[in-house]
């Protein structure tokens, strides 16, 4: 095409407008194509649909341009403008809600940000996508924390046999440390104890599988109780219908010292036992049945239990669990470096057993709960991300700024900064003063304030 000022094409449509009007005939589409060349795009569109000619691209284009974002996206995908719609969902600050989803989902797993895609898939729900991106963005050997998104993904959904085949198949691969490793381990039978799992959800080869990982992923580790307390291994062996090694396993704690574990073990096996005399029955074993029942008999008496007493389901477990003894303390004092620009900082509050990493550039990392935290010493930055949903908080004690996605907020005429993300469950301080600005995090789940001096 000539190449006209935008004003000029604008003159071309409007005399071809005329024309059609005066009786000439086949102009309007001319027309519309002139005054989509002049960017007067509601007109281009206008004439278009008169005409019933909605289905090329630059009719797709000025429709967008029309209605703007999100409502335009629809007619940016019919066109493959796919880079388009992931700039402008990410200039509108990644919006989660249905209008922008659905279409920017797609895009990016198209542009292979296979990663992203992935979290934006589970912001959907839509399984199998989420299972196909992981496996590209991982390649067969995932980073901890992106099985760790997976993982929590398919707890929330109860996802319980993906959760089982995901780790039985990337644990050997997962890109991280011994420390993480194991967590991934033990935090799923956590999950498995506070769910609402029963046998009932589980086919026979399922429960072997878990069984399976229950021996020789966990029990068979020297360390368990460092991550788990009894009952919620216990538990989880209930829910997922191992009668024999549920048995086998509250056998080991029935004579403990410590008398609510005694309690509860012994109560735990009594209900199991009557499960198993119960399934014996209901498959028309009864020597099996009879033999279980008179055990049962002999061992509530030994131990002064009713049996009407004990609950057939046991009750939800300690949310709590055991602090692993590895590596951080409560207070870390961090030397000043030889850079002039350094800083000497203090980090307080911590929950014990905190593993703490000294990284290049002085630069210290440690994890509390989903958060990923990253104390700069050149800087006096502090970088907080989500893991679980990739969101960054970046707070600049220099300038006494925090930046939130596109947003700055910045103290005027003050010296402290509030700041809260509700859905990644944390609020924090920024006290600005002249000496050390300090960071404070209140973060769910922890019972103190974690404080961070720059």
């Amino acid at each position: 095409l000539p190449i006209f000022k935008l004003d000029e094409w604008q003159q071309f449509g409007e005399v071809l407008e005329a024309l059609e009007s005066a009786g000439y005939n086949e102009l309007d589409q001319l027309a519309a194509q002139c005054f989509y060349r002049a960017e007067n795009y509601e007109e281009a569109v206008r004439i278009w649909e008169e005409c019933d000619v909605i289905q090329s691209p630059d009719y797709n284009r000025a429709k967008a341009r029309v209605l703007g974002v999100p409502e335009g996206l629809e007619y940016l995908t019919q066109v493959e403008e796919y880079d388009s719609i992931i700039a402008e969902w990410e200039k509108a600050g990644k919006p989660r809600n249905l209008y922008w989803l659905p279409y920017v989902a797609p895009a990016l797993e198209i542009k292979q940000q296979y990663q992203q895609a992935f979290v934006v898939y589970i912001w959907l729900d839509e399984s199998v996508k989420v299972k196909e991106c992981f496996e590209q963005a991982s390649q067969g050997a995932p980073p901890i924390r992106l099985i760790t998104v997976l993982l929590q993904y398919f707890y929330r959904k109860k996802h319980w046999l993906d959760a089982i085949e995901s780790i039985e198949n990337y644990l050997p691969t997962v890109i991280g440390s011994e420390r993480q490793k194991a967590d991934l381990k033990f935090d799923f039978i956590y999950e498995i104890a506070c769910s609402e799992l029963t046998p009932e959800h589980l086919t026979r080869e399922q429960r072997k599988c878990y069984e399976r990982f229950l021996k020789e992923q966990v029990l068979s580790t020297s360390d368990w109780q460092q991550y788990l307390l009894m009952q919620q291994v216990g538990v989880s062996l209930e829910k997922i219908g191992s009668l024999v090694e549920t048995l086998e396993f509250y056998e080991q704690f029935v004579s403990h010292p410590n008398q609510e574990l005694r309690q509860f073990a012994q109560e735990r096996w009594i209900a199991t036992k009557k499960k198993q005399e119960d399934y014996a029955r209901n498959h028309g074993q009864i020597d099996k049945a009879t033999k279980s029942h008179s055990e049962l008999l002999k061992k509530a008496d030994s131990w002064e239990i009713s049996l009407e007493s004990v609950p057939i389901d046991p009750s939800p477990v300690p949310r709590e669990r055991p602090t692993p003894q590895l590596s951080a303390p409560a207070v870390i004092s961090a030397e000043q470096s030889h850079s002039p620009t350094a800083t000497q900082f203090l980090i307080q509050g911590l929950p014990n057993g905190t593993n703490v990493e000294q990284l290049e550039d002085g630069v210290i990392r440690f994890r509390v709960r989903h958060l990923v935290i990253k104390v700069m010493r050149q800087g006096q930055q502090v970088l907080i991300t989500d893991a679980l949903s990739s969101r960054e908080v970046r707070v600049d004690g220099a300038q006494c700024k925090v930046i939130i996605g596109e947003a700055t907020v910045e103290a005027v005429g003050g010296n402290q900064l509030l700041f809260a993300l509700s859905t990644s469950g944390y609020n924090g301080s920024l006290i600005c003063s002249v000496q050390k600005p300090r960071l404070e995090l209140d973060i769910q789940g922890c019972s103190s304030k974690i404080s961070i001096e720059l």
